[in-house]
């Protein structure tokens, strides 16, 4: 069983970090809580496998875009790590208001693991020939390529990547990532 409850404030993370070779000012937690599944996830900022708990308690973050806005507003410059998507964005919307949140603070999201009801609707927005919104998708142990989300990212004209760990004999096959590709 998942609870959910409701958080006072955003969960926004000072820190730099990198992103495939891209810097990260900031993190946004639209849900805190390493719960459900898939019963693993990988981390691309931290490089690491996290393991979920079947059942507990995952708090997402409030639906106010300004909320998401103010607490970026604290945070040193640059782009921003929106992430903590679940099933129940379309209920909540903490992830499209923390990514729209990163957008109106004149900030770049990398959008991780977006489901489409998280996905702002301003996606052709672009500073010089940057845009300011790409959406990254993490392999997931036991999963196959998000297909789905990466079509529905590409008709939005968002340029997305993929993140995994390689590791010899396990995820540096062929058949682990070309399904990311082909799509």
């Amino acid at each position: 069983m998942i609870l959910y409850e409701g958080a006072p404030a955003p969960a926004v993370r000072a820190g730099e970090v990198d992103l495939g070779g891209r810097r990260v000012a900031a993190r946004a937690f639209a849900a805190v809580g390493e719960v459900g599944l898939p019963r693993y996830r990988f981390d691309p900022l931290e490089r690491r496998l996290l393991v979920r708990r079947p059942a507990g308690t995952l708090t997402a973050g409030p639906a106010a875009a300004l909320a998401w806005a103010a607490a970026f507003a604290k945070m040193p410059p640059g782009p921003v790590a929106v992430e903590g998507s679940f099933h129940e964005e379309e209920v909540r919307g903490a992830y499209l208001a923390a990514a729209e949140g990163a957008l109106a603070s004149g900030r770049g999201a990398y959008l991780l693991d977006p489901m489409e009801a998280g996905l702002p609707a301003a996606a052709g927005l672009a500073v010089g020939n940057a845009p300011c919104q790409v959406a990254v998708f993490t392999w997931r142990p036991g999963e196959g390529a998000p297909t789905e989300a990466i079509s529905v990212v590409r008709e939005r004209e968002i340029p997305c990547g993929v993140a995994w760990p390689v590791i010899p004999g396990w995820t540096a096959e062929r058949e682990v990532f070309l399904p990311f590709l082909e799509e």
